[in-house]
């Protein structure tokens, strides 16, 4: 399928469709028709490039100042649920208690449009490489809107297990812990600055997964169980990890060719409908929040501010 074909094909399907109960907007639509597209062999040889080295990069996202005069900061979540047909989830399977989950799968209403137009290029990609694949590829969505109650359950479950793994050297667990997880003990309802990422509802961790049954990896099994090195696994995480590794003329697996191909699908699909991607984690995806404005001060060399900020738990009395 060519670019012509393709942009048919999404026009069509896109505002003829009444198959989704949350449709992505005229201007997303226009915008993606204006781009100059890649095919989708093109996606798969093109490397991604970051424009910065991964070394550089902080989690300091709550220096980020958040406009909250912007019309988006108090923009609705909305209930991604009703999409699972199409889209694959296991959002909050994470979560140590069943008291801190969310009944639904919440996500800013620009950011679940955005998804939704994601995901429909992805199939419409995919398309014609059916037999490859094992089915259409779609967006497997593994965590959007966290409540803080939420994030603060799922830190203290990580720096435990992390303390634990270091032998009980508290500092060394702190470091690492901060390395997965955003710290809430800073949280301050009053002020958007201290928003953990995931309480927005503009981040996005989502892998992928065809409509036959199967998940397409993006990070190898040796990321999972290399329990010895904590450094070397993050390391791994890195979104450019296997990019680097095919630089420095370093043969990748079998096995991490094809988390290679699969990073570049989904870094592809979610950058051009507006999602920047966090260079360090290759499934985390952020709109309008601090760590969207963070990537892109720093991709870009811009000085933008983020929009979302604490987003109140809509299951719980709006707290």
């Amino acid at each position: 399928m060519n670019i012509s074909q393709l942009k048919e094909r999404l026009y069509t399907h896109l505002k003829n469709s009444n198959s989704n109960k949350i449709k992505p907007s005229v201007s997303d639509i226009d915008n993606i028709l204006n781009k100059d597209l890649l095919t989708f062999q093109d996606i798969i040889n093109t490397p991604i490039n970051l424009g910065i080295d991964t070394e550089n990069i902080t989690t300091n996202y709550n220096d980020i100042d958040v406009n909250t005069n912007s019309q988006l900061f108090n923009e609705k979540l909305v209930n991604i649920e009703p999409e699972l047909n199409e889209f694959k989830s296991f959002n909050r399977s994470l979560l140590p208690s069943s008291e801190t989950r969310t009944k639904n799968l919440w996500a800013r209403e620009s950011v679940a449009r955005k998804l939704v137009l994601a995901n429909e290029i992805l199939k419409l990609y995919t398309k014609d490489n059916t037999e490859e694949f094992g089915g259409q590829l779609q967006l497997y969505l593994k965590d959007i809107y966290k409540p803080i109650e939420a994030q603060i359950s799922l830190w203290n479950n990580i720096l435990n297990r992390e303390i634990k793994n270091a032998n009980g050297n508290k500092e060394e667990g702190y470091r690492i812990a901060k390395i997965l997880c955003s710290e809430p003990t800073n949280f301050n309802p009053n002020n958007p600055k201290t928003a953990p990422i995931h309480t927005t509802g503009g981040a996005v961790d989502t892998f992928l997964y065809s409509d036959k049954g199967s998940q397409y990896a993006i990070i190898t099994i040796t990321d999972y169980t290399d329990e010895n090195d904590i450094n070397k696994v993050v390391d791994h995480y890195n979104t450019d990890y296997f990019e680097k590794k095919l630089k420095n003329n370093k043969n990748l697996t079998d096995e991490e060719a094809l988390c290679l191909r699969n990073r570049r699908i989904l870094f592809y699909i979610m950058s051009i409908v507006g999602f920047e991607n966090y260079i360090k984690e290759p499934w985390h995806f952020d709109y309008k929040d601090q760590m969207y404005a963070m990537m892109k001060n720093k991709r870009y060399n811009m000085n933008i501010i983020a929009e979302y900020g604490y987003a109140k738990h809509p299951e719980n009395n709006g707290r």
